[in-house]
């Protein structure tokens, strides 16, 4: 699906072949089978502009979900794959396949000024529309009001988890 969404709106995308690091590390950090072949499928060397996202490109993977602060999100079971024009990162749940807008500030903010090196639970950073990787792709792609950060989407979407008791709502 996502290739096709790709290709869709950029038909002069140039793709790429994944490199064996890659595939390997989305081994590794427990990608699902599913997830690794939509990946695969849409491999591009550049990122992907998918409505007021930017899609990561594959080799940018690892950087987004590696070393200090970022590893916060493989760790926790989410894959980093996309960025917002404010630099809110867009994330989905390894085991259920469903998205999440991270704010950035937030997260920084913790982890720049509390000087430890492992921030609070990142859900607590997380909005969540609700929206498995299929839908959130096609309605970040085609609908022109669709959140583009974390404060418009906590406009009408909840957080996944509040920080003061540790309750999932």
């Amino acid at each position: 699906m996502l290739k096709d969404l790709i290709l869709s709106l950029h038909s002069n995308i140039k793709s790429g072949e994944m490199s064996r690091e890659i595939a390997d590390f989305l081994t590794e950090k427990g990608v699902p089978a599913w997830l690794q072949e939509e990946l695969v499928q849409a491999y591009t060397v550049q990122p992907v502009a998918l409505g007021p996202f930017e899609f990561s490109s594959v080799a940018e993977l690892i950087y987004h979900n590696t070393g200090e602060p970022y590893g916060v999100f493989c760790d926790s079971g989410y894959l980093n794959l996309a960025y917002g024009p404010s630099g809110d990162h867009i994330a989905t749940e390894l085991a259920t396949g469903m998205m999440f807008i991270v704010n950035h500030d937030e997260f920084w903010e913790y982890y720049s000024e509390s000087g430890v090196t492992h921030p609070p639970d990142v859900r607590t950073r997380m909005i969540n529309p609700n929206l498995d990787f299929n839908a959130f792709w096609l309605r970040a792609a085609l609908e022109p009001d669709f959140p583009c950060d974390a404060y418009e989407a906590e406009e009408i979407w909840p957080r996944y988890m509040q920080e003061t008791d540790g309750t999932i709502p």
